[in-house]
């Protein structure tokens, strides 16, 4: 390349061209594949649970009857594990539009939805025990390190894992809403966000990061996902505010 024409190279003008770009989940469609096969196997799982056994323990805790016995393993006593199915069905229905997943959606926010009406507040993912125990970080108390019912040493004021349970069923609803369009979901997410938010920003910060010392899950990610989805800037407040700063200053 001569002088003369390196120089009309470079003063030609850029042009942009994004290094990636978002698509949707329905853009994608598997052939007959190991991944096709892979995410058949996966859908067939989803249809087969009862959601009814995924949450008796919800509806349990606002006093309604359980409708069936929780699945065993670490679900016996009740779990999160609703979260991730209600994740995995939004997304399953989005990449393969199969209605029965949406139908199954559909009817765990129909239950969940009943078990937040019979509350104040709106919140329904703990118990009264677990609902006090977040309250008193408003109150400046926190008790770490008390092993919960399974002799597990993540507890905190009596809630055990609780920041990673709660992201999972958060980060369901979330999902719920965007990958399947069910506004119902945003619903209820609305106000368990709010809950958190008004203990995450009215707390002491020192004392707050103390209960980021076990497991959080990704709570930062989903308040900031709800903040992009709301407009509204305390969620990104408080996405910052369940920032574990040990993650980044134990590295240092």
């Amino acid at each position: 390349m001569t002088a003369s024409e390196y120089e009309q190279v470079r003063k030609a003008p850029r042009v942009h061209v994004p290094v990636w770009q978002s698509f949707a989940l329905s853009e994608v469609e598997l052939t007959d594949s190991y991944f096709k096969k892979a995410m058949d196997l996966h859908k067939g799982y989803l249809l087969s649970l009862d959601v009814d056994r995924l949450i008796p323990h919800v509806r349990r805790s606002v006093g309604l009857q359980g409708k069936g016995d929780n699945y065993g393993g670490w679900e016996k006593h009740g779990g999160c594990t609703y979260g991730h199915y209600m994740s995995a069905c939004a997304m399953m229905y989005a990449s393969t539009g199969e209605k029965a997943l949406l139908d199954k959606l559909n009817y765990m926010l129909d239950e969940l939805q009943e078990c937040q009406k019979q509350t104040p507040d709106g919140w329904f993912i703990t118990g009264k025990r677990g609902k006090e125990g977040y309250l008193q970080l408003l109150q400046g108390n926190v008790v770490l390190n008390q092993p919960d019912e399974t002799g597990q040493p993540w507890n905190y004021n009596q809630n055990g894992n609780s920041w990673y349970c709660i992201h999972k069923i958060l980060a369901g609803l979330r999902d719920a809403y965007v990958y399947a369009g069910c506004r119902q979901a945003k619903d209820i997410l609305m106000p368990l966000a709010d809950f958190i938010s008004h203990i995450a920003l009215n707390s002491n910060r020192d004392l707050f990061q103390s209960t980021l010392s076990v497991e959080q899950g990704g709570m930062n990610e989903v308040f900031v996902d709800i903040y992009s989805i709301t407009g509204d800037k305390k969620f990104f407040a408080d996405g910052r505010k369940v920032q574990s700063y040990q993650c980044y200053l134990s590295d240092c």
